[in-house]
């Protein structure tokens, strides 16, 4: 039973802008103090509003859940308390980091994994990325999403428009080469002749945002095979300081490109004037695909907390897909095959 001194329970809800000031949505912590009764995730920046927003619903349904879903957004703070008579810890931004709080030695008071503050990792890095994992988890995917390029667009408040040419198509090769800032792919005109000759400056989301590692991964590189500002501050070819899907940095300079999430633009990018304010690059042959989103769980725990990410939990329902679709993702099939919703994944 919920302990009777922090049931009903709340804290003020913290609510801090994205970094653009006019962005859609704002960031916002759980709106109670969650205990151990609940199941507590951090994680991923891609689903943390779609997380938010499904939480709600899973903790409003009648008769009320046993246990409440709490989901810790990034950058709000430095620090959480991911549960009531848990330690303060660093805040997880993106997804390695969530795993890797999930997957933490101090992650329980006990050797009882029943007994952890946090439950669950919110993840856009499928299980190839944590392979092999720091301990047995398991993946459950609940939405789908595309990834495409962003450039700037001109806008009333004096933002450039980008230098990128509308006929340069953005495939995965050409990006390779962006992003290791070959001699023969650094300027607009390399690619397009006659084009700009200003410098393309190509923009990665913060270390360890699922996005980052996704994204490099389709275009066939490796970090190592990229100097990136967070590495190298010195001398860099790729600024990664951009939180990721924050538009500021894209909408600030005609020459950027960075990708982005299709849903986290279509629903969360800032309009101005009747137009967003970074345009996304998703004609044919453009870098554009379709990736999985997940709630990771340890395996030892499929019984207990997987079940409101498995294929009969909350997350698989119609009521969820409302939700889901409404917050620009994909919504997945249900059915036992690979890829469907909440049809686990388990590493090693």
């Amino acid at each position: 039973m919920r302990k009777t001194t922090l049931k009903g329970a709340a804290v003020a809800f913290t609510a801090v802008a994205m970094t653009l000031a006019l962005a859609v949505s704002a960031q916002a912590d759980p709106t109670f103090a969650p205990d151990s009764d609940d199941y507590v995730g951090s994680g991923s920046d891609t689903s943390q509003f779609v997380l938010n927003a499904l939480a709600t619903a899973h903790n409003a349904q009648s008769p009320a859940p046993t246990r409440r879903l709490a989901s810790w957004d990034v950058l709000v703070t430095p620090s959480i308390t991911p549960q009531a008579g848990a330690p303060v810890i660093n805040r997880p931004n993106g997804s390695s980091q969530g795993v890797a709080a999930l997957a933490a030695a101090g992650n329980s008071p006990t050797s009882n994994p029943e007994d952890d503050y946090l439950d669950f990792a919110r993840s856009s890095s499928g299980p190839g990325s944590f392979n092999p994992p720091p301990v047995p988890l398991t993946f459950y995917p609940f939405a789908g999403d595309g990834l495409a390029i962003a450039v700037a667009r001109a806008n009333s408040d004096g933002s450039p428009n980008t230098n990128a040419p509308a006929s340069l198509v953005f495939t995965p090769a050409r990006l390779a080469a962006i992003y290791q800032c070959q001699a023969t792919a650094n300027q607009w005109s390399d690619f397009v002749p006659g084009a700009s000759t200003a410098t393309i400056r190509p923009l990665l989301p913060q270390p360890g945002s699922g996005t980052r590692s996704y994204f490099l991964a389709q275009v066939g590189l490796t970090e190592a095979q990229i100097v990136t500002k967070s590495e190298s501050p010195g001398s860099f070819c790729v600024n990664d300081d951009p939180q990721e899907h924050d538009p500021a940095l894209i909408n600030s300079n005609a020459n950027a490109i960075a990708p982005f999430s299709v849903a986290r633009y279509n629903v969360n990018v800032p309009v101005v004037n009747g137009q967003k304010i970074i345009a996304l690059r998703t004609g044919t042959g453009n870098f554009n695909p379709t990736r999985l989103l997940y709630n990771v769980v340890k395996t030892s725990r499929e019984a207990t907390v997987g079940t409101v990410f498995n294929t009969t939990g909350y997350l698989c329902t119609a009521a969820a897909d409302a939700i889901i679709a409404a917050h620009g993702f994909q919504t997945l099939p249900k059915t036992s095959a690979a890829g469907s919703c909440g049809v686990p994944v388990r590493i090693p």
